[in-house]
């Protein structure tokens, strides 16, 4: 019988009530997503990146490691929502830990309403690097590796896996449970108003 493949989220509420739900799996390299996908040119797109980025951080010249620092800062910057959408593309289940005290119609309320903005997110990103693409594309006419294209590469296939990855928990075809947890923090007085994060 073949295992379910859980996608298991804790729900974290701060002191100031704000809420945040975390992946608790770590997520998948670029390019093992890449070799998962059906779509070459996508596939294209994050090898070109692999290949850059492993080109710049075996350089000796100065200017193409503080780039090199530059782009693993922006990586640093992706939001968490974002990694968890694109985990979600291969997950059965997401089972959502949160503390006892708090109702699961709500959480699922708030979890589906960041998913939608994750999404919207997540396709906006798609249309922005699509349209800088064919710039990034003139600017391998340049010697030295293409850094923009890199970077445009990432992001455009990040946000197609993050968006996929939305589409199948609001469409249903990715269940969400809830599971209260009284190993986490309870919060007094929490209510349908609290603000998500």
């Amino acid at each position: 019988m073949k295992a379910v493949l859980r996608q298991r989220i804790r729900l974290d509420i701060d002191p100031d009530r704000r809420w945040q739900f975390v992946a608790l799996k770590e997520p998948s390299a670029p390019g093992e997503e890449a070799g998962e996908t059906g779509n070459r040119f996508l596939r294209w797109l994050v090898n070109r990146y692999t290949k850059i980025r492993q080109g710049m951080a075996s350089t000796d010249q100065r200017w193409l490691k503080g780039v090199d620092a530059a782009l693993a800062r922006l990586e640093s910057r992706v939001e968490p929502m974002e990694t968890l959408l694109m985990q979600s593309r291969k997950a059965a289940v997401v089972s959502i830990h949160h503390p006892a005290g708090i109702t699961p119609s709500l959480v699922e309320r708030r979890f589906r309403r960041l998913i939608r903005r994750g999404v919207r997110k997540s396709k906006r990103g798609i249309l922005i690097n699509l349209a800088v693409l064919p710039f990034c594309l003139v600017m391998s006419l340049f010697p030295g590796p293409n850094i923009f294209l890199g970077w445009s590469a990432y992001r455009l296939f990040s946000h197609y896996l993050a968006r996929e990855g939305g589409k199948r928990i609001l469409s249903g075809q990715c269940p969400i449970e809830t599971v209260p947890d009284k190993s986490l923090a309870e919060v007094p007085e929490v209510s349908p108003s609290v603000s998500g994060s």
